[in-house]
Formats: structure tokens, sequence, C-alpha cells
């Protein structure tokens, strides 16, 4: 029906350290429409799932199965989101609705004083955020579609590897010995951080699609071999600005 750009969180199974052992990372279920009174999810009480609310009569349907759980951001933390809708709706998947229309961010984890100090990433379906435009896009779907006994609208998360363009320019090589970390290549559109541990941030500036900004910043982190190869004696140092 329709294809929505997310950030995934960083804890369970989007958490940096498993996407690196994952190519690709699909979940799919019955999307449950934020419940009436715990929109943001974070209480862990068992709750029916209302899978169509409508001002005049809501139909109620109880799903044994797994769902992927719509909340809204706000009250508890990224993560206790997850945790609590895994016990309270059995969820594969959660997609948090952002506060602002057109931001993305990497979710980052952990637990409130009173939250669920004992859980772990294990604990966590797959999490993702939307903007705020595109989640209504999404509510709007499920307030639109026909629930019934036979009939289910369906969700999918799917985290896959985004290529990332680098121009003919930016291809030059790039030699660092352990001396000079991190190492700094930049274009007047790209900046590209590489870290000692393999590990490197790539900056690429790109024509916004919102009517915001005439442009907008995508960040990736990718790995690197930078430093395989090369001799100490034959290393020069190279960074830009």
């Amino acid at each position: 029906i329709a294809e929505f750009p997310c950030a995934p969180a960083l804890f369970g199974p989007t958490h940096i350290s498993n996407l690196d052992l994952e190519n690709t990372l699909t979940v799919e279920a019955a999307v449950q429409a934020p419940v009436p009174g715990e929109e943001y999810g974070c209480n862990q009480k068992k709750t029916t799932v209302l899978a169509h609310d409508d001002e005049q009569e809501a139909s109620e349907f109880v799903c044994d199965n797994h769902v992927i759980s719509v909340v809204h951001r706000g009250i508890c933390t990224f993560q206790e989101k997850s945790v609590n809708q895994k016990e309270a709706a059995n969820a594969r998947g959660v997609i948090v609705i952002n506060t602002e229309d057109d931001d993305l961010f990497v979710m980052s984890g952990g637990f409130s004083k009173d939250g669920v100090e004992d859980a772990d990433d294990s604990d966590c379906p797959v999490t993702v955020l939307v903007t705020g435009s595109d989640g209504q896009a999404i509510l709007d779907i499920i307030d639109s579609f026909e629930f019934n006994e036979q009939s289910q609208l369906h969700a999918r998360i799917a985290i896959t590897p985004d290529a990332v363009e680098v121009s003919e320019s930016e291809t030059n090589t790039l030699s660092i010995t352990n001396e000079f970390w991190p190492g700094v290549r930049a274009s007047p559109d790209a900046l590209q951080i590489f870290s000692r541990s393999g590990w490197a941030v790539h900056a690429l500036q790109k024509p916004s699609s919102s009517k915001l900004a005439e442009f907008e910043w995508r960040l990736f982190l990718m790995t690197h071999d930078v430093n395989e190869g090369v001799d100490d004696e034959d290393v020069e140092e190279s960074s830009s600005s």
C-alpha cells in the first residue's frame, strides 16, 4: 500500500553489532494501531488490540499471533517502549512515530529509573522510528482499512544496506597509520571520518524533499580497511577540511 523511510534503534536486533552480522533484517506481522490510553506504549500490562478505531464504533480483535505495534514518541524511553510492546502485545516489531514531522534519528537505548532495568537487548523486538508526517500517513491507512475476522492489515519492517554514492573526486587513496586517528576526508557535499577500530562515518549532502530546507545530510555508518597492507614507511597523513 505504501512505503516509508525509517531509522533503526541502537538496541535489540538493530544494534550495530547485530546488523554487522546480518545483511538484511526483515519482520512482518499484523499491524497494531496505538491503543487508546496507551498511545505511547509505556504500559507492560496485556492490552486488547484495537485493530480499528472509529468515533461511532470500535471493532476489537484479540490477536494471539505476533504483531507490529505502532506507538508515539514520549513518556518513556525508546527501549522501554520496545520491551513493553513485546510483553503487552507480543510484538515482533515496533514503529515509533516521532513528534517532529520531518525528523529522523537513530534511537538510543536505555531505561529510566522506573523502567524495566533487568531487561536486555534480547528482550527487544525490531524497533524503528518514522517521521511525524509519515507516522500520520500510517495511522490514516490503518484507520481507512476495513478490518474483520478474515482481513488483517500487515506491516513489514525491512533494514537493508544503503548504497553510499561516492563521487570520483572522493576516491583518492587515503592512507592512515595508527599514529594519525581519526582520518578525515571531505568535499563540498560529503564528509568521511575513519576510526582506528575499522568503523567510519560518511555524511552525504543531498537535495531535500522537505520544504523546510534546500539540502539535507544523510548519515551512514560503514566499515573500512584503509590501513590494511600499508607499511609505516610508505604512509602519508591525508586529511582535508
